[in-house]
C-alpha cells in the first residue's frame, strides 16, 4: 500500500498530480518509506520527481539502506542504478551491505559489496541472471495464485535453475526457491517430492543462519503443514512446537508469528478432535493479537473466528455466539458488508443456531452468506459451494426437500471442480444430497 494505505498506483498517480506543490521533503520521507517497504514502483516515480536518493531518516539510513535491510532486491537495484551512494553510513557506522548481511540478504550484500567496488566477482551478468530469475519467480507466482499448478511448476523449476548456478546450492535464496517449488508438489498431492524439497530448504537455511534464526522458523512450519496433510500428526506438532520456541527466542512473546505458530499448534489439535488441547493455544494467540494490534483489527477478526467455531464444536454456544458477532463487526466496518470475509463468518454465525435447532434465525443469515458469496466471488469458487451446501443442509433438517435438492446438487458440482471429488467438504455435500435422493424416494 502506498500513502495513507492507498494502492502503489493511486499513489503513483497522487505523486504525479500534485509534484509541483509538495515539498522536497515530503518527496524524501516518502522514498525511505517506499524504499523500505519495496514498492519499487513507486521509488522510480519520487526519483523522477526530485526525491534525494541519499534522504535520511532519524537513525540516519538512506533509501538504499532501508530497502537493503529488508531485503528489497528490485528496489535496490533500482536505487543503485539511479546513483544512491552504496559506501554510506548510518548514525551506529552501519553501510547498506553490513545492514543486509546482518538480515541474512546474502544475495542483497553481494550486490552492494559489487556496487562498491573492490574485486568482489560479482559481475552484471550475474545480475541479469538473477533478475531473470525474479521475473520467472513472479510469473510462476501468477500460476499458483490462479491455481494452474502445472504451468507454474517448470517456471519455478527455472527459476530455482538460476539461483542454483548463480549462488551456489546452499545459499538461502536457494533455500526459498525451494519452498516454493515444494508449495506446488504439495498442492498437486505430491508429498514425497514435496518433503524433500522442505527438508533440503531447511538443511539450508540451519546451515546458512543458525538453528535459531526466524526463516528455520518458517521452514519448520513448511514441512509441519505438510506432515498435518499426511495425518503425520505427531511429526507435525513437534515441527510447530519447535517454531514457536525459535520465534519466542527471536522475536519476543508478543509478536504476530508466534501468535500464527499458536494458531498452528491449535488447528492441530482441533482437526483431531482435541478440542480441549486446542481452546488455550487459540486463546493464547487471539490475547496477543488483541494486545499488539487491538481488538478491532482486521487481523484480530481471523482469530475470533477460529476460536468460535471451536467453541461450537463443543457445545459452548453462549461463548461462541459473541465471538462471531466480533469477527462480523471486524469484517464489516473494515472490508466492507459484501466482503467474501463477512460471509464466511455469517455462514458460522448461522452454522451456530443451526447446530442448536433454531432455523429461523439461521436460515436469513445462511442465504445472506450466500448471497455476498455469489456477487464477490467467482461462480465455481469453493466458498460458493460452502454456502450452498450450508443451506442445503438447514433445508434437509427441515424436511424442505424440494428446496434442498437444487441447492445440494449445485453445491457437489461446484466441489467437485474446485476442490476434487476426495475433499472432505464434497464427501459431506455428497452424503447430504445421497441421502436426500434417498430420503424423497421413500
Amino acid at each position: 500500500m502506498g500513502r495513507n494505505g492507498t494502492s502503489p498506483a493511486m499513489a503513483v498517480f497522487f505523486i504525479l498530480a500534485f509534484s509541483w506543490v509538495l515539498p522536497q521533503s515530503s518527496f524524501d520521507r516518502d522514498l525511505l518509506s517506499m524504499a523500505g517497504k519495496g514498492q519499487t514502483a513507486i521509488v522510480k516515480v519520487l526519483i523522477g520527481a526530485g526525491a534525494d536518493l541519499n534522504a535520511r531518516d532519524d537513525q540516519g539510513r538512506t533509501p538504499l539502506m532501508l530497502a537493503a535491510a529488508n531485503g528489497r532486491r528490485k528496489t535496490v537495484l533500482v536505487l543503485i542504478d539511479a546513483g544512491a551512494e552504496v559506501g554510506a553510513t548510518d548514525s551506529q557506522g552501519k553501510t547498506a551491505k553490513a545492514l543486509a548481511d546482518a538480515a541474512g540478504h546474502q544475495v542483497i550484500a553481494e550486490l552492494l559489496g559489487a556496487g562498491g567496488g573492490g574485486d568482489n566477482p560479482w559481475n552484471e551478468a550475474k545480475e541479469e541472471s538473477l533478475v531473470r530469475a525474479t521475473s520467472l519467480f513472479d510469473l510462476a507466482e501468477i500460476q499458483r495464485e490462479q491455481r494452474n499448478y502445472a504451468e507454474a511448476e517448470p517456471l519455478y523449476q527455472r527459476a530455482l535453475d538460476i539461483y542454483e548456478q548463480v549462488l551456489g546450492p546452499e545459499h538461502p535464496d536457494v533455500a526459498a526457491s525451494l519452498n516454493n517449488l515444494a508449495l506446488i508438489h504439495r498442492a498437486q498431492g505430491n508429498y514425497s517430492e514435496a518433503e524433500d524439497l522442505y527438508t533440503r530448504a531447511l538443511g539450508i537455511v540451519e546451515k546458512a543462519l543458525g538453528p535459531e534464526h526466524p526463516d528455520v522458523a518458517t521452514s519448520l512450519n513448511n514441512l509441519a503443514f505438510l506432515h498435518r496433510h499426511q495425518h503425520r500428526y505427531p511429526q507435525a506438532e513437534d515441527l510447530y512446537t519447535r517454531a514457536i520456541g525459535i520465534y519466542r527466542k527471536a522475536l519476543g512473546e508478543e509478536n504476530r508469528k508466534v501468535a500464527a505458530g499458536l494458531e498452528n499448534l491449535a488447528d492441530l489439535h482441533r482437526i483431531q478432535g482435541n478440542a480441549d488441547r486446542a481452546e488455550p493455544f487459540y486463546r493464547q494467540a487471539l490475547g496477543i493479537y488483541e494486545k499488539i494490534l487491538g481488538p478491532e483489527h482486521l487481523q484480530t477478526a481471523p482469530s475470533l473466528f477460529s476460536l468460535a467455531e471451536l467453541h461450537r464444536v463443543q457445545g459452548k454456544y453462549g461463548e461462541a455466539e459473541p465471538l462471531y458477532r466480533r469477527a462480523i463487526s471486524i469484517y464489516e466496518k473494515v472490508l466492507g458488508p459484501e466482503h467474501p470475509d463477512v460471509a464466511r463468518s455469517l455462514g458460522g454465525l448461522a452454522e451456530l443456531y443451526r447446530a442448536q435447532g433454531k432455523f429461523s434465525e439461521a436460515e436469513p443469515l445462511f442465504k445472506q452468506s450466500l448471497e455476498i458469496s455469489r456477487k464477490a466471488l467467482a461462480p465455481g469458487h469453493p466458498q460458493v459451494a460452502w454456502s450452498l451446501g450450508n443451506l442445503g443442509f438447514l433445508y434437509r433438517d427441515q424436511q424442505r426437500f424440494a428446496e434442498a435438492e437444487p441447492l445440494l446438487r449445485e453445491a457437489l458440482d461446484i466441489g467437485k471442480q474446485s476442490l476434487g471429488p476426495g475433499h472432505a467438504l464434497v464427501t459431506a455435500i455428497q452424503r447430504a444430497y445421497s441421502q436426500l435422493l434417498q430420503q424423497r424416494r421413500n
